[in-house]
């Protein structure tokens, strides 16, 4: 059963329930909280994560399902759950991996470079696609999908859309100049 096999995996997680609604700063804190308190351990949790991850046949639907992770867990592709837990946890168990705020920044101004020439469907463009088009580029080529989560879609050239029911999911992106 899901939650004998993934326990830490989802005190991992439990903080970052959409329905808690906290920022990030507060999520994080809760999660080392449970380290600290010996409701997460490290070791076990990378391995249920790194196990789940490898898993062609793992259930995210289910998992988010069971475990309450998301308001409306069945509008989501299995994939675009496995993409917010990974979103979520990566950074936080794999410190030395993380992108440096100036990979961030290139990644930004690469996106923009993107968006400014995207003239389909009043200039949105759907965040995957986006994804795709940065992939075909040598430099991009392992980048993982998640990472798209750290552009700045506040201060910034970039405006986000949401996909109604599915907030947990980037969604469209366009430039911010392509506005009517």
């Amino acid at each position: 059963m899901i939650e004998k096999e993934n326990k830490n995996l989802i005190a991992a997680l439990h903080p970052y329930k959409e329905e808690l609604d906290l920022d990030d700063e507060q999520r994080l804190d809760w999660l080392q909280d449970n380290v600290e308190g010996g409701f997460v351990n490290i070791k076990h949790l990378k391995l249920e994560f790194e196990e789940a991850l490898s898993d062609s046949n793992f259930d995210w639907l289910n998992f988010a399902k069971s475990n309450s992770l998301l308001l409306s867990p069945s509008s989501y592709k299995n994939q675009e759950i496995a993409n917010y837990v990974k979103s979520v946890l990566i950074d936080f168990l794999y410190p030395n991996e993380v992108l440096t705020k100036g990979q961030i920044y290139q990644l930004q101004t690469d996106v923009v470079t993107i968006l400014k020439k995207y003239s389909k469907n009043d200039g949105w463009m759907f965040s995957y696609d986006l994804y795709d088009t940065l992939k075909e580029n040598e430099q991009y080529r392992d980048l993982e999908y998640f990472n798209l989560w750290k552009l700045n879609f506040y201060n910034s050239d970039i405006e986000r859309k949401p996909i109604e029911g599915k907030y947990q999911e980037i969604g469209y992106l366009r430039y911010k100049g392509s506005q009517a």
